[in-house]
């Protein structure tokens, strides 16, 4: 049985606005702040704060501490600095290991309130979980610039990292290192440059991609310097292919590279920055049915299925959200051509293969209510029929095995809602099963003349001058974003 969820409030303004960010990449279906555990609850009534924030997706544990630390600016600067790295760097890596080590060890006493009333709901396997640490700094932005300003450093002020053989320089002011190789990896941000990552890598796929790239190249000895978050992460936009999780070759060739300032700047002005953002436009849609669908699931007011497991909804929505950027484009692009071209009394669909997930099918239901149904009788007609449009694309597209059907009215109708179920076929089809999938397409004249959306997302950044808009407007593209 669904119930509904209350998220416990940030305690600062700065862990809100972490929550804020990661609410608008990762959705609020997925992160929740100041969660806590049951240890010593029993003395106190009162659960011990886990971490500031702890999102769960698709296995993937992150563990975020926050801390809001003043910078002393009238200290001599190298005492200003060691003060204020012990508090804000050093203190959040032993918070994000004690939480990852209870984590570990004790799954299921995580809680989302501090009465320990409502346990954290997302599922993970902890044997098998991918865990990112991420300590989030405060105030040492305005300070590095001046600092960097002295010198001929050229930083915009997000931190120095400092890795393998340069590590020597990490107590240098503003300067940052891997503090401990042998354990889990922690990625420490200054408000900055997290908000810049999570700016332009703001889905959920994007943004691991670029943690576990970033990872990698440190640990294996290819980056030694990066001067400053935002040069690395316009170097990897800059190489990324947008469909596939692995980064290209960057152009570094030394062991220990070190990526100097001007990346940043160079992407700022360049046709990939001018197409992305046109991307993040054009599927802005498919963000708002995720954002929709998860807000209807933590109030508990989904209407049929209420009888459900949160699990089972969260379920369901998470085939959405685990699209990256392109793919929710091409994915908004087919859902949205579709709701426009169908009569409003018309029970017409689209399907479209996920360009990301190749295995996976959508299918665009436009279901029309009868004037003589009940609102009750039309949805679950309307479900009855989505089991048969799956049911029929697997059999049409059998080396699809996962299909999202996501069911709505036609364009022009007073009432709307949304329905979403994911079939999820492990195996082939039987033959008495194709026999009953052909049946049940003839007799209900289910996909009969249809033929799947093609995946152009092959194309990648290849947009011409005279080539539809990616933003959706329309116009040609030279009209619009260009």
């Amino acid at each position: 049985m669904l119930q509904p969820i209350i998220k416990e409030s940030s305690v600062t303004s700065s862990e809100a606005f972490l929550a804020y960010l990661c609410d608008k990449t990762f959705l609020s279906l997925w992160s929740y702040p100041n969660v806590y555990t049951n240890e010593g609850f029993s003395k106190t009534k009162t659960g011990k704060e886990l971490c500031d924030l702890l999102v769960v997706f698709n296995n993937n544990i992150f563990i975020f501490s926050d801390k809001d630390i003043k910078f002393n600016r009238e200290a001599e600067i190298n005492v200003s600095w060691e003060r204020w790295k012990k508090k804000s760097i050093c203190n959040s890596i032993r918070q994000l290991y004690g939480a990852e080590s209870f984590i570990k060890r004790y799954p299921k006493r995580i809680f989302v309130n501090k009465e320990c009333s409502t346990p954290f709901p997302i599922e993970f396997d902890v044997e098998t979980a991918n865990i990112y640490l991420i300590a989030v700094t405060k105030n040492s932005v305005e300070p590095a610039s001046e600092y960097f300003g002295q010198s001929d450093h050229g930083c915009l002020g997000t931190l120095v990292q400092c890795y393998n053989g340069l590590s020597v320089m990490q107590n240098k002011p503003f300067h940052i290192s891997d503090y401990h190789p042998g354990k889990t990896f922690v990625h420490i941000f200054d408000e900055h440059g997290l908000q810049l990552v999570m700016s332009e890598l703001d889905t959920m796929h994007d943004f691991v991609s670029y943690l576990d790239a970033k990872q990698k190249y440190i640990r294996d000895g290819v980056v030694g310097c990066i001067v400053g978050e935002e040069e690395f992460l316009a170097l990897y936009i800059t190489h990324k292919d947008p469909m596939v999780s692995v980064v290209g070759a960057m152009p570094l060739e030394e062991p220990n590279s070190i990526i100097v300032e001007g990346h940043w700047e160079n992407y700022q002005g360049s046709f990939r920055k001018e197409l992305l953002d046109a991307y993040k436009k054009g599927s802005e849609s498919w963000d708002d049915i995720i954002n929709y669908l998860s807000q209807h699931i933590l109030s508990a007011s989904v209407g049929l299925g209420a009888d459900l497991e949160f699990s089972t909804h969260e379920k369901a929505i998470k085939y959405l959200a685990s699209e990256n950027r392109v793919s929710r484009y091409f994915l908004s692009k087919a859902l949205n051509e579709k709701f426009h071209l169908v009569p409003k009394n018309v029970r017409s669909a689209r399907l479209a293969t996920s360009p990301l997930y190749q295995s996976n099918m959508y299918i665009f239901l436009f279901y029309p209510k009868k004037d003589e149904e009940s609102y009750e009788e039309y949805r679950e007609a309307r479900q009855n029929s989505m089991h048969a449009y799956a049911f029929v694309a697997k059999y049409k597209y059998p080396k699809c095995n996962n299909f999202i059907v996501f069911a709505t009215e036609p364009k022009g109708n007073i009432f709307r809602s949304e329905d979403i179920i994911v079939f999820e076929y492990q195996e082939e089809l039987s033959f008495e099963m194709r026999n009953k999938a052909r049946m049940v397409m003839e007799k209900d004249n289910i996909l009969n003349d249809m033929t799947a959306v093609k995946d152009d997302s092959n194309k990648g950044y290849d947009v011409g001058r005279n080539s539809a808009c990616p933003c959706g407007s329309g116009k040609k593209y030279k009209k619009c974003c260009l």
